[in-house]
């Protein structure tokens, strides 16, 4: 690989990291807005529902690659493009919660 094409690979590299970054840098920016925005309530008595478990990066490799068998390689692919990754392992534990959903539509 010629130092042109490595700095090129870098700096595509670079890029994509600094678009993941300003949307996670956006999505914080909307949930500190709608924090302040929100005012404090007043606690009630009521029964808490219960927590819906967040999904492991297991949970969420193991659904993904059920569905790449069943044929939908290309959509996953494409929509971990989408959010700016190239691999599962890259997504940020905040995002498994998303990527399922979306995910679940390809069935």
């Amino acid at each position: 690989m010629s130092k042109m094409s490595k700095l090129d690979s870098i700096l595509r590299e670079a890029e994509e990291h600094t678009q993941a970054l300003v949307s996670c840098m956006n999505e914080i920016r909307e949930l500190c807005s709608g924090a302040k925005e929100s005012a404090p309530k007043k606690e009630t008595k009521s029964t808490p529902e219960p927590e819906e478990k967040p999904p492991t990066l297991e949970e969420l490799r193991a659904y993904l690659a059920d569905l790449a068998r069943k044929g939908h390689t290309q959509e996953i692919q494409a929509m971990l493009l989408r959010h700016g990754f190239k691999k599962i392992s890259e997504v940020p534990a905040t995002e498994y919660p998303e990527i399922l959903e979306e995910a679940r539509s390809f069935e």
